[in-house]
Formats: structure tokens, sequence, C-alpha cells
């Protein structure tokens, strides 16, 4: 299920994405990749708030997660806070 949405989300199919990141997990809740890839796919869709939540996640699960830490910092950022962006993107 994961695969398939990453390719979903490659082509542009960004609710389907979503839909089999959900599927994915909930075969297994602690694929930080699968929770961070949802939260780029949600991001594209402009549902910034339940991005940041699938960034965090990925963040539980593995804090040293580098593209989560990159992707949430680079919200933060663009979402009009760089001060607070900063701390992701120092471990980088």
């Amino acid at each position: 299920m994961y695969n398939k949405a990453t390719v979903l989300k490659n082509f542009g199919k960004l609710v389907e994405a979503v839909e089999c990141y959900d599927k994915a997990l909930r075969i297994n809740p602690r694929h930080a990749w699968a929770w961070n890839n949802k939260g780029n796919a949600l991001k594209k869709l402009g549902r910034i708030q339940e991005a940041f939540a699938c960034y965090d996640k990925a963040l539980e699960i593995n804090p040293k997660h580098v593209e989560a830490l990159y992707n949430k910092g680079s919200l933060l950022y663009d979402s009009g806070t760089p001060q607070e962006s900063i701390i992701y993107f120092k471990d980088l």
C-alpha cells in the first residue's frame, strides 16, 4: 500500500495517495516514511494543519528522520514562522 501511495503522490493523485497512506498506516502505524509522505501530499492539497500532524507523528516515531525534520521546518518557514523553523534545520 505504501508504494502504491507514493506512486499516486508522484503522479499528482493526491487524494488517492492520502487514502493509500491511511491504509498503509492501519497496517503499520509506526511507518515513519508513510507519515512523512502523507504529510507531503496533504501539504500539496493545502491541508496544512494535517500535514503538520503527520510530520509530528513521523518525528515521534523517529526523532532523527531527516526528511520529516526538513519538511516540518520548511512548512513552518512557509507558514510565516521562520524563527520556529530553525530548530528543525539545525540537525540536518
